[in-house]
């Protein structure tokens, strides 16, 4: 049995170049493919998951699959947009940060995060979001009655839903600040600007409890808001 094991595994090996214990090298480990190389010239790393060697094989698979050249990893990815990358990665994982001016440039000589760094790891709950129907519905014709300027309809399945997602959800959730921010807008063009300023404070109030300060939401609101405050006067 060992005789042919021994022969079995001759033949399924490959042949190269013999290192100090007799066994096969492989020739080139990348498959021919060119090493990678930082900025500076130097060479990446070996770990596949390194910013470097992740980037550049994202780029050859789209070159490869899409027949598009993305651009480098410096230019396609600002420090706004890193920013943003790190936001996403703290709500995905649960992790609170220091607020400061991180510096996310791999040729600083200090680390980009300390451990004084991170203030606090909240469990992150995975669950279905339920939807209601009824309150679904009513935002529906309320949607389509703002679009042929029927504002007394839109307003009236605008308060139908907004009291099912009250009974439904509570006042503090993201589907109640968007139907707030719904009755904004319907009284803002129906000439009611006091009230659609009133209406979009509260969705502007609820946006920051639910989805954060620094949400797109959140900004968006605060960007009507400011329309309404200026046809106000």
């Amino acid at each position: 049995k060992d005789i042919m094991a021994s022969r079995y595994f001759k033949k399924t090996l490959p042949r190269g170049r013999k290192g100090k214990h007799g066994g096969s090298r492989k020739k080139n480990s990348n498959n021919g493919e060119a090493p990678i190389k930082l900025a500076n010239g130097k060479r990446a790393p070996t770990d596949p998951l390194s910013p470097a060697n992740l980037w550049v094989s994202i780029l050859r698979l789209v070159q490869k699959k899409y027949n598009c050249k993305l651009p480098p990893f410096q230019k396609a990815v600002s420090s706004r947009r890193k920013l943003c990358m790190l936001r996403g990665l703290c709500k995905k994982v649960g992790i609170q940060l220091a607020c400061r001016n991180y510096r996310f440039s791999s040729s600083a000589a200090a680390p980009s995060f300390k451990v004084e760094d991170v203030l606090d790891l909240v469990p992150v709950v995975k669950t279905i979001e339920l939807e209601s129907k009824d309150a679904a519905e009513c935002l529906k014709q309320a949607k389509m009655f703002l679009s042929i300027n029927h504002l007394h309809h839109a307003y009236a399945k605008l308060s139908d839903a907004q009291n099912i997602l009250h009974q439904t959800y509570g006042p503090m959730h993201s589907q109640t600040g968007h139907c707030y921010a719904l009755l904004a807008l319907v009284c803002y063009r129906a000439q009611d600007i006091p009230q659609a300023v009133e209406m979009q404070q509260k969705a502007l109030l609820v946006f920051e409890r639910t989805l954060g300060l620094d949400h797109s939401e959140t900004a968006y609101a605060h960007s009507t808001m400011a329309l309404f405050l200026h046809s106000m006067g």
